[in-house]
């Protein structure tokens, strides 16, 4: 007859005890995120903008920007640690500082010598690299034509780093153009010089222009330069569709600021960004809240759909839900060697053990199984997420792909696990779901990890 054996207090309270405070650590990931220095960046983060064809918002846009640039989606200025919509902010409001920041990967020598660098680590700033934009912008011209496949090692760096710039580029000409110092004062002044510039095109023609009507002209045509430039460089755009316009009518900052010369009246959404802008720039952190909330308020009444979702997708960011399986997988995997490690090697199955001064493996096993189904339901959550803010079936590329085998091997796990009871499910299920959210943390460092698959 096998002795009856009762539970000891280490296989009572270690596997509640870890259950329970990884719970605590879930949801604290949900409290509302602080305001830094008084800006609120979360706020600025869930504006909905509309990059490569999909309504998203600015605080998808800035993450996976920062990791293709970076590979991280966080930032270190010398001081502390930047997120990347502040990152982004400097970027578009501040140039002069986020220039110097150490950006791109550059790891080919001949790269750093195409360039005129010294080879002093991995990151170099917008700075270091600018005087040989021309440099690397040719190179990336020739190498163009050639086949991926058949690149050289110098032509596939080159290549890569020229199209980060050119991300980079992009981004900080999104909303004004970098050295504007007051952009609502520029705007109400290219307000006046376009109704003094309309009026003397009119006029032309009938009667010799005057001084006076030239200068308006020449005043107007430095303010299109300028705007019609922001149109073109604009990686995103941010001025939602106006009313009577279909859902898919974006604008660029640049391209609203030019409709005024068309006839149309300024569009409502370009102020309020300008004045958000302004005052992150001068750091007037009342001034940037008073303007996000001016852009956002009228999108949750007019765009209650779109706005909801970037809010969401916004919050989805912030949460992390794979990252965070990711930890409770690993943190798993260790409960359950710590319980291979203290398991009895001797003796006949129905033996009751020797007392352990560490406890009895069960503990550990049964604290490594709570671990893993937890992580199992974080990585549940995240996949219906994903599903419900792209409207899709799980899988829609490779990054999806990763994340739902990974789902699915940590669900045949614990069945494994719940039949056998012999921990090698559970070391199974969460190895598996470790390494399917590492590759899918490794793709997304290519961009946009909602995008659809291309043909």
């Amino acid at each position: 007859m096998t002795p009856h054996r009762k539970k000891g207090a280490l296989e009572t309270w270690l596997p509640a005890g870890a259950l329970a405070l990884s719970v605590l650590w879930l949801l604290g990931g949900m409290a509302p995120e602080r305001k830094r220095n008084g800006f609120d960046l979360a706020a600025f983060g869930r504006i909905p903008v509309l990059h490569e064809g999909r309504v998203k918002p600015f605080d998808t846009v800035a993450r996976s920007s920062l990791l293709v640039l970076r590979s991280k989606q966080t930032l270190y200025n010398g001081e502390r640690r930047l997120s990347a919509v502040e990152w982004a902010l400097d970027a578009m409001g501040k140039p002069e500082s986020a220039d110097k920041l150490p950006l791109f990967v550059i790891d080919d020598p001949d790269v750093l010598g195409l360039i005129g660098l010294e080879s002093k680590g991995r990151y170099y700033s917008f700075s270091e690299i600018k005087a040989s934009l021309g440099e690397i912008a040719s190179q990336a011209e020739k190498v163009e034509p050639i086949e991926t496949a058949k690149r050289s090692r110098f032509q596939s760096a080159v290549m890569n780093l020229n199209q980060r710039v050119i991300l980079y580029q992009r981004l900080r000409n999104s909303l004004q153009v970098p050295g504007t110092e007051d952009f609502p004062a520029e705007i109400a002044e290219f307000q006046k010089a376009a109704a003094a510039g309309m009026s003397a095109l009119s006029a032309h023609g009938k009667s010799k222009v005057s001084a006076k009507e030239q200068k308006a002209l020449e005043a107007l045509s430095g303010y299109f330069e300028r705007f019609r430039f922001l149109a073109d460089a604009a990686y995103f755009q941010a001025l939602p569709p106006r009313e009577g316009e279909s859902a898919e009518h974006w604008h660029s900052m640049g391209e609203g600021l030019l409709q005024s010369l068309n006839g149309a009246s300024l569009h409502p959404a370009a102020l309020p960004l300008a004045s958000a802008l302004s005052a992150w720039r001068k750091g007037d952190a009342e001034a940037f809240n008073r303007g996000v909330h001016a852009h956002l308020d009228p999108l949750a009444s007019n765009l209650t759909r779109t706005a909801a979702l970037a809010s969401r997708e916004s919050f989805f960011n912030r949460y992390e839900p794979f990252y965070k399986g990711m930890a409770l997988y690993v943190a798993a995997l260790l409960l359950a060697f710590l319980g291979w490690m203290f398991s009895a090697t001797e003796g006949h199955p129905e033996e009751v053990p020797p007392r352990r001064p560490w406890g009895r493996p069960e503990a550990f096993g049964g604290a490594a199984f709570r671990l893993m189904s937890l992580g199992f339901l974080v990585h549940t959550g995240g996949l219906l997420a994903r599903m419900l803010l792209q409207g899709r079936p799980p899988v829609t590329n490779l990054y999806s792909s990763a994340i739902f085998v990974g789902w699915t091997a940590v669900g045949v796990g614990i069945v494994l696990e719940r039949l056998y009871r012999n921990g090698l499910g559970t070391v199974t299920a969460s190895a598996a779901g470790f390494i399917t959210l590492i590759v899918a943390h490794h793709l997304s460092s290519s961009g946009d990890t909602m995008e659809m698959m291309r043909a």
